[in-house]
């Protein structure tokens, strides 16, 4: 066990000191739930009221894999917002897409969507694709939309948010970048900031935030942080998952009936066993939900 990738806590105390034995007993039962696994763990979490939050290798670079399609998501509202995009804008459904290392064609064999290989050639709204990124995944929806979004636009956006730790370069499936290294990147604290972006940031209306939260609670996927929470608990979770070979990551926003709302994201590199990856996540989300809806 390589005990210096993963002890490395930090836990904030902003200004209610009677939550601090609630915060270390959850950093304890964090630490012992992932003691077992030599993964590489970073979790960013925040309580919304501003109470705590508890972080741990929140820095770390990692592939964000799917992840990178939240900020796409946010960079296409943005153009809604300022009138120069709709939602009921059509678009062209194609599956050749420029790589970003010398603007070659390639294509996708398959996709998480199958059903845009029914629309080749045809047009699909911009509210439906994106809801096929988010919710199923899409990549071909995603290379679609991020020569819509433009990678440097969505990065720009990034930066006016104040989200630094993030790189989203390119679409999915770009072969030659992916081999150069040219990868789209993020650490667990940087997608914690666009999740809290989508639930507060100003630079959106109210209106865009809750329907990017509308679609982001919408997700197919739910192995991981929707999965330690109980269902018919009554909590609402708005959620990007991303997944391939290397990276194992969730990041959420979390609304509970009583009203309170917390940021959470659990980025997972180095497994051997995705499953048991799913199922710590599923722990750590579990131990998060009981401190919420238990703390004082």
């Amino acid at each position: 066990m390589q005990l210096g990738r993963w002890l490395v806590f930090t836990v904030f105390f902003l200004s209610f000191p009677l939550l601090s034995g609630n915060l270390e007993d959850l950093e304890k039962k964090i630490r012992e739930e992932i003691s077992e696994t030599n993964a590489t763990f970073a979790i960013a979490f925040q309580d919304l009221s501003g109470t705590a939050s508890l972080f741990m290798n929140q820095d770390e670079m990692m592939h964000a894999a799917s992840t990178m399609k939240t900020p796409v998501m946010m960079r296409l509202f943005e153009m809604i917002d300022a009138g120069s995009l709709s939602l009921e804008t059509g678009v062209g459904v194609k599956n050749s897409f420029h790589s970003i290392v010398d603007g070659s064609l390639f294509s996708l064999s398959e996709d998480e969507s199958e059903v845009l290989f029914q629309y080749l050639g045809q047009s699909l709204t911009v509210e439906r694709l994106i809801t096929l990124m988010i919710t199923k995944s899409s990549n071909m929806a995603t290379n679609i939309l991020i020569e819509l979004a433009d990678a440097k636009e969505v990065m720009r956006l990034m930066h006016q948010l104040n989200i630094r730790d993030i790189q989203v370069l390119r679409g999915v499936e770009d072969m030659k970048a992916y081999n150069l290294g040219q990868n789209n990147r993020s650490s667990a604290g940087a997608m914690l900031k666009v999740m809290l972006a989508c639930a507060r940031a100003s630079h959106f209306t109210p209106e865009t935030r809750e329907r990017m939260l509308a679609i982001l609670r919408q997700q197919h996927y739910n192995e991981m942080i929707p999965g330690g929470i109980p269902k018919g608990s009554g909590a609402l979770v708005a959620h990007k998952t991303g997944s391939i070979s290397t990276v194992e990551h969730d990041a959420a926003i979390v609304d509970l009936p009583n009203g309170d709302r917390y940021g959470l994201v659990i980025f997972v590199q180095n497994f051997k066993d995705r499953a048991e990856v799913q199922a710590r996540a599923r722990g750590i989300s579990s131990h998060i939900y009981q401190y919420m809806i238990s703390k004082k």
